[in-house]
């Protein structure tokens, strides 16, 4: 198991910094914006393969576990705008529930605020108040 686990997390690895690259790209402007949302939109299936399994192997491997912390955190600007809000919901009550596991304090207040934000956009006002009251 070890091969198996070591190209899954090269491969998680990857996929988290190509997103990262995306956003960078994004949130400069301009015509590099759109290579930013086409690299994004092209590579959403590996992207998400990386993050799923990332998510799957955060109790028994910590490179997993903080892979997991970083997919939703550096590709906040495209999911935000590309991915339906419910989506996003599965993948910050995941990454929230680490960075408690992990007693990591501040990452679970972002993780909250983000959360109620992808409630508000569901129009779920009350909940979104809530995560961020917490």
């Amino acid at each position: 198991m070890p091969g198996y686990y070591e190209a899954y997390i090269r491969y998680a690895k990857y996929y988290e910094t190509l997103l990262r690259e995306a956003s960078d790209l994004f949130l400069r402007g301009g015509e590099v914006s759109h290579r930013g949302l086409t690299l994004f939109d092209s590579e959403w299936s590996n992207i998400h393969v990386g993050q799923a399994w990332a998510e799957m192997h955060t109790s028994d491997n910590e490179i997993a576990a903080g892979l997991c912390l970083m997919y939703p955190d550096v590709g906040a600007p495209l999911l935000n705008l590309r991915r339906h809000p419910k989506e996003q919901i599965r993948w910050l009550e995941t990454t929230l529930m680490v960075a408690r596991w992990k007693q990591h304090r501040n990452a679970e207040a972002v993780y909250l605020g983000n959360l109620g934000n992808a409630y508000y956009r569901l129009g779920d006002f009350q909940r979104a108040l809530e995560l961020y009251q917490k």
